[in-house]
């Protein structure tokens, strides 16, 4: 089965049961879906609404860090819990030291030695860990190994 009929089952079944919230974030998703799938033309596949469910997560993820700034515990709790319920539909993401095992086999084959060549190995390690880290720590890991301390 489909991600993307997955998604269309668990907001019949959470509708069923009465969860709210959790109907919510699943109307949230499948709108989010669609709108790709207008602006593409096309049915998306398993990998594409993956990439757009973190898309998502990384919207509630941006606003968690500003409910957090502003004290408003509120909107924290329910930021959380609709990341996490997001969270199922992603891949797991790699480990910090798989994360440094891909960024130092890329140094290696670019033949990367300074700051300069950041944006090079950045290029080789997204499109290897594509969906499986996070973009800012991506960066901010080959930073580390470039720049001189």
């Amino acid at each position: 089965m489909s991600l993307r009929n997955e998604i269309q089952e668990k907001i019949q079944s959470t509708m069923k049961s009465g969860e709210a919230k959790k109907l919510s974030v699943f109307r949230l998703i499948k709108s989010a879906i669609k709108n790709e799938e207008i602006q593409l033309q096309k049915e998306l596949s398993d990998e594409e609404v993956q990439s757009v469910v973190g898309r998502q997560v990384k919207q509630l993820s941006d606003a968690l860090k500003d409910f957090e700034a502003g004290g408003r515990q509120d909107l924290i709790a329910q930021t959380k819990e609709e990341i996490e319920i997001m969270s199922a539909y992603l891949p797991k993401q790699m480990s910090d030291e798989e994360l440094i095992a891909v960024i130092e086999k890329a140094i290696e084959t670019l033949g990367a030695k300074t700051a300069g060549d950041i944006g090079k190995v950045m290029g080789l390690v997204v499109k290897q860990t594509k969906g499986k880290a996070d973009g800012a720590k991506v960066r901010e890991m080959v930073s580390k190994k470039l720049t001189p301390q």
